[in-house]
């Protein structure tokens, strides 16, 4: 059994039912109940056009597949919830990325984990800390209930939605 910490994002639509239809699908893979972050909004970020914001929430589930069959599992997801293209950064109905999967530190063409830009925003990094105080920074070692945040981060503006 492994821990993974996922994201789930969404700027179309009515925002909560589709946090709530990519929780549900989780739910299915997950041995346990979803442990979940608050649902935060935050603006778009490095977007070429204006767009909505987004609703972002962290969960944690514990799963039996690699990382490279829970990344299959999350695309299918997002296809199935609406999502139409995973390479750009365009609005989109579900966006899951996965953030930490036990304290793996893996880099393939597919996937990277811990997820690039995890240590880059608010929402995320505030998510994982709501989850549980004994998750740890695969580079470091630190838990991230003891994770500072830079100056810039600390500016970027989320706001707690549920």
């Amino acid at each position: 059994m492994s821990f993974a910490v996922l994201c789930l994002g969404t700027n179309v639509g009515d925002k909560l039912a589709n946090i709530k239809a990519m929780r549900d699908e989780l739910q299915k893979i997950s041995k346990i109940p979803l442990i979940c972050s608050p649902v935060y909004e935050s603006a778009a970020v490095d977007v070429k056009i204006a767009q909505e914001n987004y609703f972002n929430q962290t969960i944690l589930i514990e799963t039996d597949e690699t990382p490279e069959e829970l990344l299959k599992i999350t695309q299918n997801i997002e296809k199935k919830l609406g999502r139409k293209s995973k390479n750009d950064k365009s609005p989109r109905t579900a966006d899951i990325d996965i953030l930490l999967f036990d304290e793996i530190i893996k880099k393939t063409p597919a996937l990277t984990i811990p997820h690039p830009r995890l240590f880059f925003r608010k929402f995320a990094i505030e998510g994982v800390k709501s989850l549980n105080t004994n998750l740890l920074n695969p580079f470091t070692g630190e838990k991230f209930a003891n994770y500072r945040v830079s100056k810039e981060i600390l500016r970027q503006k989320i706001k707690i939605i549920e």
